[in-house]
């Protein structure tokens, strides 16, 4: 996703109440943006929640983090570009839907929850074409801006 679609995203984000929760791995903290400090996100990992979801659950070592798996949480990986070494690293958003609790017990996760992840999904699809990406010598579909496409036609590698 190219930097001006990813910011139509985060207008998305906004518009839809998502609040940012990110490791501070300095200071071994979790950090919540909320709308009006998205401007403050500036890393390239993090988890996309609202309250009305319910608890998600914090792992302690080594370092602070959510724990995915049984958290109401989205993860958001932004597309990263390394000049330097000119490769794109993928961006991604991804859920996990039911886990297994400690007694054994199938858990599906909130279902308000799953739809707003699927309103995510679509808003992508809808604004990140689906296209070939001629890599080396083979052919990869992808959700990928023309931006990116330029890039990889320049040289750069999809990771």
């Amino acid at each position: 996703m190219s930097k001006e679609v990813e910011n139509e995203f985060f207008k998305f984000l906004k518009k839809e109440n998502f609040e940012f929760l990110i490791r501070d791995n300095k200071n071994n903290v979790l950090t919540r943006l909320y709308e009006i400090k998205y401007s403050e996100f500036n890393q390239n990992y993090a988890y996309l929640y609202k309250p009305e979801y319910g608890e998600y659950f914090i792992e302690e070592e080594p370092f602070v983090d959510i724990e995915p798996i049984t958290s109401p949480v989205i993860e958001f990986i932004r597309t990263y570009i390394n000049n330097d070494e000119k490769t794109i690293t993928r961006g991604r958003i991804w859920i996990e839907t039911k886990y297994y609790d400690s007694s054994g017990e199938l858990v599906e996760k909130n279902a308000e929850f799953i739809k707003d992840y699927n309103r995510l999904v679509r808003w992508i699809k809808k604004n990140v074409p689906f296209r070939e990406i001629i890599q080396e010598d083979y052919v990869e579909k992808e959700y990928a801006n023309d931006e990116i496409v330029e890039l990889v036609n320049q040289g750069y590698r999809l990771i």
